[in-house]
């Protein structure tokens, strides 16, 4: 389908399955207020979850954030549409970046004091040791499981899912119904 000029964007991120109703408020929010600092951009409104009705597939992991746009006569000289959307793409991934940053602050600033307990060599650091060790282990494990393992795994299961639906759905009775219609 070609791109349509209306006046508005959907942007569809989604997260990792099963997020807390305050995860996907912080979720939402983050995006829409990086979007509306564009002059460009007139309202941003977003939501997550479903209709209720049985043909609305989304769960509460996927987020439509729609982007109403100023008229063009209201843009920033020398914007298109296509400029836009570049810039709008590098704002929305430098705030995903941005919220890993405090992550990895919490990861480094424990590991950081947990350190010296491992390096001390005084009275009871052997019980200390036993103790910071597994701390220590546990940030670092912690922080690859949320930063690749996760991320990894989801990618894989959605595109496990998606051919699985584009395999038994109903996309494939309508190409076979196309086909048998070609045949004849």
């Amino acid at each position: 389908m070609p791109p349509l000029d209306e006046g508005t964007i959907l942007f569809m991120p989604t997260t990792v399955p099963g997020p807390s109703v305050a995860r996907i408020r912080e979720v939402l929010r983050i995006p829409d207020e990086i979007l509306a600092a564009f002059p460009e951009v007139e309202t941003v409104w977003g939501t997550a979850g479903r209709a209720e009705t049985a043909t609305d597939p989304a769960g509460l992991d996927m987020i439509e954030t729609t982007i109403a746009l100023r008229p063009r006569s209201k843009w920033r000289d020398r914007m298109t549409a296509e400029r836009l959307m570049a810039e709008i793409d590098e704002a929305v991934e430098e705030g995903a970046v941005v919220r890993v940053r405090p992550k990895m602050m919490t990861v480094v600033a424990i590991i950081a004091g947990l350190l010296p307990i491992l390096w001390s060599a005084g009275t009871g650091a052997s019980v200390m040791k036993r103790i910071a060790a597994p701390m220590v282990g546990g940030m670092v494990s912690g922080a690859m499981l949320t930063l690749i393992v996760i991320p990894a795994v989801y990618a894989l299961w959605r595109e496990w899912e998606l051919s699985r639906r584009l395999e038994s759905g109903p996309l494939r009775e309508i190409g076979a119904s196309v086909e048998s219609s070609e045949a004849r």
